[in-house]
């Protein structure tokens, strides 16, 4: 998957609210197929900092299937977690074949017990917010 805006400094405006989200993209079929059409659609949505690439990982939700791909991206957006919620839910709804989930608001992890149960989950963590790992001592 290609960095879609490296450098956010010049686009974001400070006078607009922004939250910082970290999402998941998980899907069945190439990550080549719907890539492109899930980056325009992003775009609409706010501004891309940073992603990680595609890569193959056990399906959690769909058992019947052996693998599926995988990637997460950090959006820089002015949407409210419900509203952009729902935008996520009327895109995977319009593809069918992804599944979109918001796993950081604000540097707050949302649902913990999910993110615990994923390696994968993790380490799109690791990669995009290590500052949420990071140990500091007094």
């Amino acid at each position: 998957m290609q960095q879609v805006n490296n450098d956010l400094s010049n686009v974001l405006s400070s006078k607009t609210p922004q939250n910082i989200v970290l999402i998941s993209l998980g899907t069945c079929i190439s990550s080549e197929v719907s890539i492109k059409e899930v980056l325009e659609y992003f775009q609409k949505l706010g501004k891309t900092a940073r992603n990680t690439d595609f890569k193959h990982t056990s399906s959690l939700k769909l058992k019947a299937l052996n693998h599926t791909w995988s990637a997460a991206l950090l959006l820089h957006t002015g949407l409210c977690q419900t509203r952009l919620t729902k935008k996520l839910k009327q895109l995977e709804s319009n593809l069918n074949s992804i599944d979109l989930n918001i796993i950081t608001f604000n540097k707050v992890i949302i649902e913990k017990s999910k993110v615990i149960e994923s390696p994968t989950l993790l380490d799109h963590i690791k990669q995009l917010q290590p500052e949420l790992f990071a140990w500091h001592r007094p």
